[in-house]
């Protein structure tokens, strides 16, 4: 077992997983569970940098939250999960404007997370949504909607 000592000061949190199945999962974690790596022989992995608390408050920022840290942690198949949990519930949820700035914080361009969170946005985004959600728009997700709007013009 190993303990993941998660967030800092107040927000810390432990959570005790079973050590095989977390370096199964991850190549981040099973070199950082190598004898060499853990410090002082104790079964603590601490992690001060991670948000102990996983959710934006809606099922979006729960799998896109989800999604970066299986990258971070290079866990492929936790990221293809969140991607298809995103897929299979996205018409029952109202898409989350919020979730645009951390999306394009915590990825980079050309990522998968950052392509399906644009389409969406752009999907359901019109004029009134600009005036309404225009403090979550950051400056690169604006550039990729006028990129692809200059690509669908007629030359």
């Amino acid at each position: 077992m190993v303990t993941l000592v998660v967030g800092k000061d107040k927000d810390k949190k432990s959570f005790i997983v079973h050590k095989n199945v977390l370096c199964e999962a991850s190549l981040f974690f099973k070199a950082v569970c190598k004898p060499e790596w853990m410090k002082d022989k104790t079964s603590y992995i601490i992690m001060p940098e991670d948000e102990a608390e996983v959710a934006l408050a809606k099922p979006w920022g729960l799998f896109a939250k989800l999604y970066v840290i299986g990258q971070k942690y290079q866990m492929p198949r936790l990221q293809n999960a969140a991607i298809d949990a995103i897929l299979y519930h996205h018409r029952s949820w109202h898409f989350q404007a919020g979730i645009l700035p951390w999306v394009y914080e915590n990825t980079n361009q050309g990522d998968n997370l950052r392509k399906l969170v644009f389409r969406n946005a752009r999907k359901e985004t019109d004029t009134e949504h600009f005036a309404f959600f225009g403090d979550f728009f950051c400056r690169e997700f604006l550039f990729d909607m006028a990129y692809a709007s200059a690509q669908k013009q007629p030359r």
